[in-house]
């Protein structure tokens, strides 16, 4: 995987990473001892991220696939 040149605190940023795959996000998170995820596209969301990195016990930051999809579902007139 391919990271950025810069790191703040600790953080870091993965370009390549397919965040619509929870299973390689989840080895991503092994791989490197990730702490916390801060999952902040609405699709990953939809699509379960952040509920399987709590069934991974990775703590995430983002609402789960019921309350992205209820966010989503919303249409502004």
């Amino acid at each position: 995987m391919k990271k950025m040149d810069f790191q703040l605190w600790n953080a870091i940023c993965i370009l390549d990473l397919d965040i619509f795959d929870s299973s390689v996000v989840i080895s991503c998170c092994s791989k490197w001892g990730v702490g916390l995820v801060v999952v902040g596209l609405e699709a990953p969301l939809a699509a379960g991220l952040a509920n399987d990195l709590v069934k991974a016990r990775i703590i995430s930051f983002g609402p789960s696939t019921e309350d992205a999809a209820l966010e989503g579902s919303k249409s502004f007139i």
